[in-house]
């Protein structure tokens, strides 16, 4: 008898005779047709139970899986304290940032696995050449340990297209290594990594593509539902701002210690200048006009204030040439002045009478070794130690151009600050009214 499910043939109702033929009595027929009646419905009634059931079921784990993906994000959205960045003192502000990382990458690996009762959740970071490693995981007792076994991993693939489908934030799930139609390599490395099935969500920070996050299923295939691809994308997502939240922060936090160095070193700046008008208010009223003392002290301030290596004053003579008259120098340098390194001529502060400096301009040189402009060859500056330097001009009234004052870099090549070259020039301004 046939058995019918919402007017569908569902299938069939049968009555079998093995010992011997038989012949079927009209009743015994009549009998099938009634039975089959009540067990058509009954198989409807069983089956919309079931899906009644599995639709239950799915939802309780939706409804599961968004509680656990709130905990996340609120978990998450915690380790971001702003205050933090403005009230802890230096040294904790320099291993602030790190803790944070760390606290995310534990929040995302641990609750991940949890919320999926998976055997392994792993964060993935790619390096600048497109190669990478893993920086966190949490896996169940009794697999390996992936920080461990695979340091690092260089995937062809991904180097060669710098992220493959995953720039374009597409996923990847595979319900089983065996059968997704893999090479031997790559069946080989996900051996290694002991997985069976698994899904993989890009994570990116800002704009960029900064890793990957992998939820893997290591003792048997597993069927991937939708609604757990959705739930990873979104902890991609969120693992990602908060990323992109500590970069915030750091870059806010070193703003701001460069700003309070910044205010610092200014007044530092403002103090010394007023110090030396000073000076310079007192031996005009005492009219002690030697400059020897006070250059030297000047000299003396400057290289601590600048933390430079070598500060010099340099003095012309009638042909253009030249002698370090008074320096302050760092240990283990060269020392010019009073020594017959002290004179110094450079041909083209010869033929060009003072050069720029002439025209009241400075010169400030980050890499002596990157630059062909040179105040003094590259020569005798390598052999006086100087990878960067300042030149401010020296005035003798308002025309005489009658020295340079100097500040050396000689420890490594330095980026030179406009407020750096700024209190050069206004130093050897002053100065100069002592000369005349």
């Amino acid at each position: 008898m046939p058995l019918f499910l919402n007017d569908k043939l569902w299938g069939l109702l049968a009555a079998y005779q093995n010992s011997a033929p038989r012949i079927w009595l009209d009743n015994e027929v009549e009998i099938l047709v009634q039975l089959s009646i009540p067990l058509s419905v009954a198989i409807g009634q069983a089956q919309s139970l079931q899906m009644i059931q599995q639709q239950s079921d799915r939802l309780t784990r939706t409804v599961t899986r968004e509680q656990a993906i709130t905990r996340i994000t609120t978990r998450l959205s915690r380790t971001m304290d702003i205050e933090a960045v403005f009230i802890a003192s230096p040294q904790a502000k320099q291993t602030l940032g790190a803790s944070r990382i760390e606290t995310i990458y534990k929040i995302a690996t641990q609750q991940t696995r949890l919320m999926f009762s998976c055997s392994r959740v792993a964060l993935y970071q790619f390096n600048p050449d497109w190669s990478g490693k893993f920086v966190a995981e949490s896996a169940i007792s009794g697999w390996s340990r992936l920080l461990d076994i695979l340091p690092v991993i260089e995937d062809t693939y991904l180097q060669d297209t710098q992220g493959g489908r995953y720039k374009d934030q597409q996923s990847t799930v595979i319900n089983d290594i065996y059968t997704a139609g893999y090479a031997d390599c790559h069946i080989e490395l996900l051996e290694q990594m002991e997985a069976r099935a698994y899904m993989i969500v890009p994570v990116f920070v800002g704009d960029k593509l900064w890793g990957l996050l992998g939820v893997y299923q290591n003792d048997a295939p597993r069927e991937w539902e939708k609604g757990e691809l959705s739930c990873l994308i979104q902890v991609g997502i969120q693992v990602g701002i908060s990323l992109n939240q500590v970069k915030y922060l750091e870059d806010v936090r070193q703003q701001s210690d460069r700003l309070a160095k910044f205010v610092e070193r200014e007044a530092n700046f403002v103090q010394l200048i007023f110090k030396i008008g000073q000076r310079i208010v007192e031996r005009l009223q005492q009219k002690n006009l030697n400059p020897d003392s006070l250059f030297r002290s000047v000299t003396q301030e400057l290289r601590q204030l600048l933390n430079a290596d070598r500060v010099a004053i340099y003095r012309f003579h009638p042909d253009w040439s030249g002698e370090f008259i008074i320096e302050d120098v760092g240990n283990g340098y060269l020392k010019l002045a009073g020594t017959d390194a002290a004179i110094v001529t450079d041909p083209v502060l010869q033929e060009s009478v003072g050069g720029q400096y002439r025209k009241n301009q400075a010169s400030a040189v980050n890499e002596v070794a990157a630059t062909n402009d040179l105040t003094f060859s590259r020569e005798i500056l390598e052999s006086w130690g100087a990878k960067a330097y300042i030149a401010a001009p020296l005035f003798k009234g308002e025309q005489q151009l009658w020295g340079l004052l100097l500040t050396y870099q000689n420890s490594h090549p330095r980026e030179w600050e406009d407020g750096e070259v700024n209190l050069l020039v206004q130093v050897a301004t002053q100065l100069g009214i002592v000369l005349q």
